[in-house]
């Protein structure tokens, strides 16, 4: 087993993460796995899930929440039976676990070991253990348990070591050189962000801006934090913050060489490319926007096929030095697994010149296996960070932000890439205004709300041609291979159906085991024929069950059962009395469920009247019918 509290609260057993139940039995899990190894009493788990006004049931509840997790956690563990992982103590329960099991313990021991190594004069030593240390953090800890259960002091607690670490690894990098430092300026930019009365951080900041040659910046971080203490709290700087100030005035802070490269020279920070010295990439509203930000992720793998669709997108852009007339949206859609954000990045990454102000990128979470979805309100405070507007410089109130955020946006030029998006509401508020702008999106879902409202291109995306997926084989495992055993992989391509993700997932399988031979696995595919078993990854975004399975648990039921229901049916496709039948409803009835499957891109329409779905999406509504009984109810 293993855990994660640093962030979402999550459970692996082996390879496979598990559904760790309702929100309660999530709060219940993350107040244990705070104190790992130690008893929770129950009256303190009672006080933490209902605060002062518990049910009468609630240690029941408590018990069942906990029965729940044992059975989870050691499914074939007989009732009564002492659990390896969950102990019954005198008047609480206790999280037994090793030290590498759990997130934050291993974070803590990483955090103490880079204290020896400060101590003994290794500090580039200490600085990289602790910027490890930090990258487990996924979020505040046990983020997206019910908030009256975050709110208990334990939560707050462990918070607080994550400060204290941002402060030792800053403290350690000016002593570690300037990569290290710059490495540790991102998340000390973060932190500050969150805690902006915090003067101790504050000062932090504004020395190791001054150390990477960010005076300009360190001055103004200065000035932010004198004006917010004033404004709020009616005092002025500290000690600390005053002397970090002193010293970027009277340069006394240690440059580093970085700093004083040839004159112009940018350095990346994270995802941002910024300029030396404070450049100003532009100003709104009075706000001076200091960052030029390029947040695109890296291209995803080996890019193959998709002529057509590139060269739709293309053409919507205007001829190159034109500016168009309206700020273009385009929604790029399709079935699970066909591509759609490999296609988003790759041409964006084309056409990022196109747009010197800036590109954008959030991944939504609209389909997600974890963590919450990210709302608009998330998504729009991450563009202002990005844009490093100064946090006393955002309003408060979703609407202000929304506006603020167009506002920045207009008269430039900026790529907006908001990809995994749930449906057009989603995305809306995250549109910008300026005619320079373009925005492209992402959704399983059909957007005819961003078509009809926003006149958004839509670009669907097919199955890759044959062709086309010999050549993703070629790329994956090499010429010669596939070239050696050309009607194998016809085969392993005719039986992943012409998904990329079936292909990629497959593809993966014979690259990490290069003694296998192509016919080997295309005789694998044959012999799963009708089950998604041969689909199976190693994490979550690469199992095609897995990956199904977003789209389908976004359903509403009734919807959810005529999918079930359509791998019972033994042609390629179905009218809608055909589907009907089976289902006891009324063609009336059944229209409005086969349009949700269209949109969710679970079923298609091959011609009008008649529903079809891929075969891959065939074996998972028959596994799924199974599952519920032969009725699919």
């Amino acid at each position: 087993m293993r855990f994660a509290v640093l962030g979402p609260v999550r459970a692996w057993c082996g390879d496979t993460e598990l559904e760790l139940g309702p929100p309660k039995q999530r709060g219940l899990l993350a107040l244990l796995l705070i104190q790992p190894g130690h008893l929770v009493a129950v009256q303190e788990i009672v006080d933490a899930l209902w605060g002062q006004d518990p049910p009468d049931s609630a240690v029941n509840v408590v018990q069942r929440h906990i029965g729940a997790l044992r059975r989870l956690f050691e499914p074939g563990l007989p009732a009564r039976s002492t659990s390896r992982w969950l102990a019954r103590c005198s008047g609480g329960y206790r999280l037994q676990v090793d030290p590498d099991s759990v997130d934050l313990l291993r974070f803590r021991a990483m955090r103490q070991e880079a204290g020896r190594l400060a101590e003994s004069g290794k500090p580039a030593e200490a600085t990289e253990l602790l910027i490890q240390a930090l990258a487990l953090w996924r979020g505040p800890a046990a983020l997206g348990i019910p908030p009256e259960v975050r709110a208990c002091s334990g939560f707050t607690a462990v918070d607080r070591e994550h400060l204290f670490a941002v402060k030792e690894a800053a403290d350690c990098a000016l002593g570690a050189g300037p990569g290290l430092s710059a490495r540790v300026l991102v998340t000390l930019r973060q932190a500050v962000a969150q805690h902006p009365l915090d003067e101790a951080l504050q000062a932090r900041l504004v020395v190791l801006l001054a150390v990477t040659g960010h005076q300009g910046e360190a001055l103004e971080v200065y000035r932010t934090a004198h004006t917010r203490l004033a404004d709020e709290l009616g005092l002025d700087p500290g000690p600390e913050l005053r002397a970090a100030h002193k010293q970027v005035l009277r340069q006394t802070v240690p440059a580093s060489p970085a700093a004083t490269a040839a004159d112009g020279a940018r350095f990346v920070v994270g995802e941002h490319i910024a300029e030396p010295d404070d450049a100003e990439v532009g100003s709104s509203q009075g706000i001076t926007v200091t960052t030029r930000v390029a947040q695109l992720p890296a291209g995803l793998g080996p890019f193959v096929g998709r002529s057509g669709e590139l060269a739709r997108l293309h053409a919507l852009l205007p001829p190159n030095g034109q500016t168009p007339s309206a700020v273009s949206v385009t929604a790029i859609g399709g079935m699970a697994g066909s591509g759609k954000t490999t296609l988003a990045v790759h041409w964006a990454h084309q056409v990022a010149d196109r747009f010197p102000d800036g590109q954008l990128y959030v991944n939504l979470r609209g389909f997600h296996p974890t963590g919450p979805l990210v709302s608009p309100a998330e998504a729009i405070r991450s563009f202002l960070d990005a844009f490093g507007v100064a946090a006393h410089r955002i309003p408060t109130g979703f609407d202000a932000q929304a506006a603020l955020y167009r506002t920045l946006l207009a008269d430039r030029r900026v790529l907006v890439v908001l990809d995994n998006a749930r449906d057009s509401e989603h995305v809306r508020p995250l549109l910008p205004a300026s005619a320079g702008c373009l925005v492209l999106v992402t959704s399983r879902n059909q957007l005819h709300g961003l078509v009809a409202g926003e006149a958004a291109h839509s670009v669907t995306l097919d199955l890759l041609s044959q062709a086309d997926a010999l050549e993703f084989l070629f790329r994956r495992l090499g010429t010669d291979r596939v070239a050696r055993e050309s009607r194998a992989a016809a085969e392993i391509v005719a039986r992943c159906g012409l998904l990329p993700l079936a292909l990629a997932v497959v593809s993966a399988r014979a690259a990490v085991n290069r003694a296998f031979s192509l016919a080997s696995i295309a005789a694998e595919l044959r012999a799963s024929q009708g089950s998604l078993d041969a689909f199976a990854g190693e994490v979550p975004l690469a199992d095609v069950r897995s990956v199904f399975s977003w789209s389908y648990d976004a359903l509403t039921s009734d919807a959810a059962r005529l999918f079930r229901l359509l791998g019972l049916h033994p042609g390629p496709d179905s009218s809608i009395a055909e589907v009907a039948s089976p289902a006891g409803l009324e063609p009336s009835q059944v229209r409005p469920l086969l349009t949700e499957l269209v949109r969710a891109h679970l079923v298609s329409e091959t011609q009008p009247g008649r529903f079809g779905c891929h075969e891959l999406l065939r074996a998972y509504s028959a596994e799924l019918g199974q599952a519920h009984g032969s009725g699919g109810s």
